[in-house]
């Protein structure tokens, strides 16, 4: 038993740990957005307590420790507001999240001990219960600032109260701590379960769902994106793979086994290329790979080969005949080559591998365009306007989504 709780708290502490890394910006962002919430509220609440209390405590009058506390919550607060207005990237929203953590508990521990020297501990118990799951924190920085807290806490309970009343105050101290870790692990453990459901959605919204690769939109996207981001290293190559008489196969042997086909190529190309090519289906029986860096001809040429070669065996397996694939490939040094341009070229070596018999491979070096316009056979120029308009579809929808 003991072996299986140590098992479990290492797997939930590197769950942990996968989460803070992965969603690091959001975690900032969302502690931000705790720490303007929560300083707003705990200053509601400080004013609702000094109004209420002399009329629920008699003889009651509140002490220069919550008077002081008023003003520096108004400032925290104000500064957490300004910063999450003017501030794009919220960087610093976990240190505002400490800082809030910090401030409440030197105010709360000076207001329930030296501003009331005769009376029961009424805010620090509750706050060591609930200040772990406030913030989304590392392990350790949480209950460090937790046990750091409660050490100052009974420190100042010794000094300024009635024993009597102060071994009550850290007795309540430990309790809500002890009880604090259960609820942070509860708390925590929801959150990374949302995390990791929402992180498999947006994988899944990413991928083709008979293929497993990219998925058309999400291909676009990524691939502009990483020419734009190659910068003064623009070598590359694209590849297109189309799937010689696709329909074929479907009507012969059935969608089950064109899917399964469809399948295969796409583990297959995952085999061939590196894990930092951008692989996707790029709709019905149609593939594309770019390959960012320096491409030599006849690396696409051994790879493409080979691709071919177990892409029959693939179709022999399946439909108890030989699939072939034809294949259309641009390589590239041109620093102003785009997505479009690449794929215009490409498309023109595909044609030309259908026109030779198919089960072909065709290689041509990148011409530069001329005023950003590519010439490009009369075949495809239809096609190549609609891939125009969903790129930019795609690019305006990728700005909005994360806008």
């Amino acid at each position: 038993m003991v072996p299986d709780i140590i098992q479990s708290f290492r797997e939930s502490m590197r769950r942990r740990r996968i989460f803070l890394e992965d969603a690091r910006d959001d975690i900032r962002s969302d502690n931000l957005n705790m720490a303007c919430f929560s300083s707003a509220i705990a200053l509601g609440l400080l004013v609702l307590f000094l109004l209420i209390t002399p009329f629920v405590v008699s003889d009651w009058s509140p002490s220069p420790y919550h008077l002081a506390f008023l003003p520096i919550l108004s400032a925290y607060a104000l500064c957490a507001l300004l910063y999450r207005h003017f501030s794009r990237t919220k960087r610093l929203g976990t240190v505002f999240g400490v800082l809030f953590e910090c401030v409440l508990c030197v105010c709360l521990t000076l207001i329930d001990t030296a501003g009331e020297p005769m009376a029961p501990g009424s805010f620090m118990p509750l706050i060591f219960v609930a200040l772990p799951s406030l913030f989304i924190l590392r392990f350790s920085l949480a209950y460090s600032i937790v046990i750091g807290f409660a050490v100052l806490y009974c420190a100042a309970v010794v000094a300024w109260k009635d024993p009597f009343i102060a071994q009550y105050g850290i007795f309540q101290s430990l309790v809500g701590i002890a009880f604090s870790l259960s609820i942070a692990h509860l708390v925590m453990r929801h959150r990374i379960q949302a995390f990791e459901t929402r992180s498999r959605l947006q994988e899944l919204s990413m991928r083709d769902s008979i293929a497993g690769i990219y998925n058309k939109r999400t291909l676009l996207i990524v691939a502009q994106r990483t020419l734009t981001a190659a910068g003064s290293a623009p070598a590359c190559a694209l590849i297109v793979v189309d799937l010689d008489d696709f329909k074929d196969v479907n009507d012969g042997s059935g969608h089950i086994a064109g899917d399964a086909i469809l399948r295969g190529m796409g583990h297959l190309l995952q085999e061939h290329f590196r894990a930092t090519d951008i692989i996707g289906r790029f709709g019905g029986d149609e593939f594309i790979v770019l390959m960012i860096g320096a491409v030599e001809k006849k690396t696409i040429e051994a790879k493409i080969a080979s691709l071919q070669r177990r892409f029959a065996e693939v179709g022999k397996a399946e439909t108890g005949a030989v699939t072939t694939c034809s294949v259309g490939a641009v390589v590239s040094n041109d620093p102003n080559a785009d997505f479009l341009s690449l794929f215009a070229q490409a498309d023109d070596a595909l044609y030309e591998s259908k026109l030779a018999g198919k089960n072909c491979l065709t290689v041509h070096a990148f011409r530069p365009c001329g005023n950003g316009e590519c010439q490009t056979l009369s075949e495809n120029r239809e096609r190549l306007e609609l891939l125009r308009r969903e790129m930019d579809l795609a690019s305006s929808e990728h700005v909005v989504a994360h806008s």
